[in-house]
């Protein structure tokens, strides 16, 4: 794995740090390099380089070339988070690449791509530490982490699906993916609307988990504008919006309205339960920050990355839970 750190000279953009670790994270080169003309920006806030580090440093770009091709056949697997730029600040060309910002696309699809620092929070579980500007070392190596993480967890691994999906709400993607699903009745009780963007569904906002049994009760069997409908989709959230002390108590009725509501199903129905943590407080208190962030309302404290990070981590420990599937 490599990573390069550049500074703005006369010429543009020259390389002033390489670091290259293998595959057990062992840092097998690491060089400052002077570069051939006159440093006018040393974008020490990005790179770490600073004016005092490059003062006593005689390698060259050339001297760089001729050590990487020491350790680099042409058989040699380069791994980087954009690589292009990397092999253009050291105006090689290699075949054999493998690219983490192309490993682990962005939900949007292309061009958008996902930050290292995001991904190494994301699915590697730990901080990089930016105040000092990047580590090339650290950058190399967490690109290394992530491509032996993806080859353990597969080549499906952190990828949103077909790119003509990407971006699209839950019940959006089951509609172009299986053109049976005509029509979907839904019912739930607040923040349904990602799962039902851009489809068809039949929504029906319910206000307490009561309401949501009703509905669903009422509904299960009927038909939805344009056919029978084919999915329905409840949402009981008492559990995940109450004070621990309460829990006990709503646990009891949570267990007696999923009862009611798998006994009211069509006979062969495919059921499908699933419940996350139950307490999702710090969960809407991040995205609370990030939607007010969003829209201007936190002026002077802009959304970070270790937030956006911290926001991920605390998602997947909410989905921690238990599921069941069963044909009732």
């Amino acid at each position: 794995a490599i990573d390069c750190e550049m500074c703005q000279t006369e010429y543009g953009p020259e390389l002033t740090r390489i670091s290259v670790v293998d595959e057990s994270g062992t840092v097998v080169l690491d060089m400052l390099v002077k570069p051939a003309t006159r440093i006018v920006d040393y974008k020490t806030q990005f790179s770490g380089i600073t004016m005092d580090l490059l003062k006593d440093v005689t390698t060259t770009l050339a001297d760089v070339q001729t050590k990487l091709l020491e350790l680099v056949t042409c058989e040699t697997i380069l791994v980087g988070h954009s690589l292009e730029n990397d092999l253009k600040a050291c105006k090689i060309i290699h075949g054999k690449v493998v690219d983490t910002s192309v490993l682990y696309p962005h939900l949007k699809g292309h061009p958008y791509k996902n930050a290292l620092k995001f991904l190494v929070g994301r699915h590697l579980r730990r901080e990089m530490d930016r105040q000092a500007g990047h580590c090339s070392i650290d950058d190399a190596t967490a690109c290394m982490d992530l491509v032996l993480l993806k080859l353990t967890k597969g080549p499906t691994f952190a990828v949103s699906g077909d790119s003509n999906l990407a971006g699209q709400s839950l019940l959006r993607r089951l509609e172009l993916a299986s053109p049976m699903v005509r029509t979907i009745a839904m019912t739930g009780s607040s923040g349904m609307a990602p799962l039902t963007a851009g489809s068809s569904a039949t929504r029906v906002l319910c206000q307490t988990d009561e309401e949501v049994e009703e509905t669903f009760i009422a509904r299960c069997g009927q038909t939805a504008p344009g056919g029978q409908a084919s999915l329905f989709l409840a949402r009981l959230a008492a559990l995940g919006e109450s004070a621990p002390q309460e829990l006990k108590e709503l646990r009891q009725e949570t267990d007696a309205r999923l009862k009611r509501m798998v006994e009211a199903l069509p006979p062969g129905t495919l059921t499908m339960i699933f419940g996350v943590s139950e307490d999702l407080r710090e969960v809407a208190a991040l995205r609370g920050r990030r939607r007010a962030s969003a829209e201007g309302r936190n002026a002077g404290m802009p959304w970070s990355d270790e937030e956006e990070a911290g926001l991920m981590r605390a998602v997947d420990e909410a989905r921690n839970g238990i599921g069941c599937v069963f044909v009732a």
